[in-house]
Parts: C-alpha cells; structure tokens; sequence
C-alpha cells in the first residue's frame, strides 16, 4: 500500500521533514541516513504534524496522437 503525507492542520502534501543524508557516488543520489521529527508546511507557512493517509493514484487520460 502506498502512502501519502498531509499537513494536519490545512490537509496540503506540500510538507517537508527534517533529514539527514549522504551523497552516493556508485549510485550518483543523496540516501537517506534518518528522519526527524521537525516537519514544516509550506502552504501554512508553520511547523506542523503528518496524517499519514492511502494514497489511490488518479488515472490520467491521455489522447493518442495520429
């Protein structure tokens, strides 16, 4: 089951968490080490707590060309 993260207090998935990362030359991307408890809303502009919810992809519609 896939998850998504959403603001608590205004329902927005535009939220960030604290982190701690290192840089991984094999693979050429930053791993994640931990997570922190600081989250912060960027559509509140505030600190904020997680609802952890399931997250049902919305199928798109998409025209053949000819």
């Amino acid at each position: 089951m896939k998850t998504k993260m959403l603001c608590k207090s205004c329902g927005s998935s535009n939220v960030w968490r604290d982190a701690a990362a290192v840089w991984n030359p094999d693979m050429n991307c930053w791993e994640i080490l931990a997570t922190y408890d600081y989250v912060y809303c960027n559509d509140c502009k505030n600190e904020t707590t997680l609802e952890e919810i399931e997250y049902i992809r919305e199928k798109t519609l998409v025209k053949k060309l000819k």
